[in-house]
């Protein structure tokens, strides 16, 4: 039974700065906003995109939008299926491991606004559209100019919240190695509330005054 098992997490290899790749629980507006400041600011060749299983249908509308919101943009890409093998190990001892395979659609696809020669030939290729009135560029800038701001302003106020909460976590251990030193090296007090030490010297003191006295 599958209880008996635990899935092999494998390490994805990390991805090349210009490979986009698509995720289901991801607004498509926050790739459409990095592949364009890839394409237009960074002013990149190419962009990859890929996705797979349900997010083939995120990465679609990431294409569509900008085939819409960016001039010149040439696109290529590809359905396919693609074959994953997973890996599962036992939790008892006894058993061994097994391996399952599984076909998952794919999509992969590639965004150029420079080398559209190159693209041309490929399958899936679709060129820019051809009514660039129909083209907002300048609100999608604006718009990812905007989104790139907030998630900036974000992820400094994480960065911020992440520094306060280790400063406090900082200041706790400090109380909490001063209060156990603390209270080994605090000086005892009597029930009056004063030290012991201050107590033998004011005896002292009285003691000299009785001797001064009888003298």
């Amino acid at each position: 039974p599958i209880s008996k098992y635990r899935k092999v997490m494998k390490k994805a290899d990390p991805a090349a700065e210009s490979e986009i790749r698509v995720r289901v629980n991801s607004p498509p507006f926050a790739y459409a906003a990095y592949a364009g400041k890839l394409l237009l600011n960074k002013k990149f060749d190419y962009v990859y995109l890929n996705a797979t299983g349900a997010a083939v249908s995120n990465s679609i509308k990431v294409i569509e939008y900008l085939k819409s919101h960016i001039k010149g943009l040439h696109i290529c890409y590809n359905i396919l299926s693609k074959e994953f093998v997973d890996e599962y190990e036992p939790k008892v001892e006894g058993l061994d491991k097994v391996t399952t395979t599984r076909t998952v659609s794919t999509l992969e696809a590639k965004l150029t606004i420079t080398k559209g020669d190159e693209l041309a030939q490929e399958v899936g290729y679709m060129p820019p559209n051809a009514n660039e009135d129909e083209v907002d560029q300048k609100g999608f800038e604006d718009s990812m100019a905007k989104y790139n701001e907030r998630k900036a302003t974000k992820e400094s106020g994480e960065r911020r919240q992440g520094d306060r909460k280790d400063r406090r976590g900082d200041r706790n251990n400090r109380r909490q190695r001063g209060g156990r030193d603390g209270y080994k090296n605090r000086r005892p007090r009597t029930q009056s509330g004063k030290y012991d030490d201050d107590r033998r010297q004011g005896g002292d003191r009285r003691d000299d005054r009785d001797r001064k006295a009888h003298v």
